[in-house]
């Protein structure tokens, strides 16, 4: 089961967020993580990082932030969201 729920930085961060929430949904159910993982916080924070995603308009492709930040930056942000993201479902795999 643990090898349906991948991310990647060839994945959009909409992608990575939907597995993400769809992976944290199924473990949450279960009794034995409720114990050893902060499920409220996780949520709060995949939150965040969506909103940034939103905000910079990252793989929003016709349409270009007016952040100020370059494409390359924009580029590295999108890194290290989906770098959030991989990290979140590694975390969770251990569950399964």
């Amino acid at each position: 089961m643990a090898a349906l729920f991948e991310v990647d930085y060839n994945d959009s961060v909409w992608d990575a967020w939907l597995t993400t929430v769809n992976l944290m949904d199924i473990v949450e159910r279960s009794q034995q993580a409720r114990q050893s993982y902060n499920f409220e916080e996780s949520r709060h924070q995949i939150e965040k990082i969506c909103q940034v995603a939103e905000e910079h308009l990252i793989d929003k492709n016709e349409r270009e932030c007016c952040c100020g930040l370059s494409s390359a930056e924009h580029l590295l942000l999108k890194r290290k969201i989906l770098k959030f993201y991989m990290l979140q479902v590694s975390s969770l795999k251990h569950f399964l």
